[in-house]
C-alpha cells in the first residue's frame, strides 16, 4: 500500500463516517434496528456500501485491515469525544423515546421513531410481556433495542433518567 492509497481510504473512511453518523441523527434510531426483513438488508446493504466505497477495486488483505483500524480509531476518537463533553453526545447520539407507558401506547412517539404497532407488539412478546396492565415503559433505546420494563411494582425515575416522553423533551 502506498501513501497515496492510504491517505485515500482515510480521508474516505472519516468522510464517509460523518455522512452515517448525520443520516442516523437525521433519520434516528430506527436506522439500524433489525426488527423486519427490510430493515436488516438495508443495514447489510449499508456495510456493502461502506466497503466498497472504501476499498480499492480489488482490495489486499492489508487494505482490509487498514480499512478496519481506520474505522476503529474513528470509532474510538469518537467514543472519547462523547466521554468528555456532554455537548458532543448530544450532538452525536439519539436519546432514548418513550413509546409506551401504563397508560398506553404514545402514538406521537411511536410515529417519530418510525414504529409500528406490530413492531411494539412484537417486541412486547419477545419481552414475555403477556398482560398489557402490567406495562410500566416501552422504550426506544439509542441503539435501536426496544427495552420493556414490566411486572409487578414500579419503576424509579433513575432508571428513566435522559428517556424523552416527547419530540421537545
Amino acid at each position: 500500500m502506498n501513501w497515496d492509497t492510504f491517505l485515500n481510504i482515510l480521508f474516505s473512511a472519516f468522510a464517509i463516517y460523518i455522512v452515517l453518523l448525520i443520516f442516523v441523527r437525521l433519520l434516528g434510531l430506527r436506522s439500524f434496528a433489525e426488527m423486519s426483513a427490510p430493515d436488516l438488508a438495508v443495514t447489510v446493504a449499508i456495510g456493502t456500501v461502506i466497503s466498497s466505497t472504501l476499498l480499492p477495486s480489488s482490495p489486499t488483505f492489508v487494505d482490509g485491515v487498514t480499512v478496519l483500524f481506520i474505522l476503529f480509531m474513528i470509532q474510538f476518537c469518537f467514543s472519547q469525544i462523547r466521554l468528555k463533553s456532554q455537548k458532543a453526545k448530544e450532538t452525536i447520539e439519539n436519546s432514548p423515546m418513550l413509546v409506551m407507558d401504563s397508560k398506553g401506547i404514545i402514538a406521537e412517539n411511536l410515529r417519530q421513531t418510525y414504529l409500528t404497532e406490530d413492531d411494539l407488539m412484537a417486541k412486547l412478546r419477545e419481552a414475555n410481556a403477556y398482560d398489557l396492565t402490567k406495562i410500566h415503559a416501552v422504550i426506544f433505546e439509542t441503539t435501536g433495542d426496544i427495552s420493556v420494563l414490566h411486572g409487578e411494582g414500579s419503576v424509579s425515575s433513575e432508571v428513566l433518567n435522559n428517556v424523552r416522553r416527547s419530540k421537545e423533551s
